[in-house]
């Protein structure tokens, strides 16, 4: 996703961190997920591959919001 989506939801006062600052830009999702459920932390990615509601199963996680970069450039534009 755009670096600009860290900053938005920084600027809206959530905590955010990137994938790629925290050293998982090139781990699995299962690392990915991994991360973000030890940190009891939303989940916000544009990889469909998380979509998969018997791969991440709701209840067992704080959430995750699939986007679509399009949709999220319109906003930030």
């Amino acid at each position: 996703m755009p670096r600009l989506t860290v900053v938005a939801l920084s600027a809206a006062g959530y905590s955010v961190e990137d994938v790629r600052d925290v050293g998982l830009r090139e781990c699995s999702d299962d690392d990915v997920f991994a991360y973000a459920r030890a940190r009891d932390a939303l989940l916000v990615i544009a990889d469909k591959d998380f979509a998969d509601i018997l791969g991440f199963r709701p209840g067992t996680h704080a959430g995750i919001i699939v986007i679509r970069a399009g949709s999220l450039l319109q906003i930030q534009g």
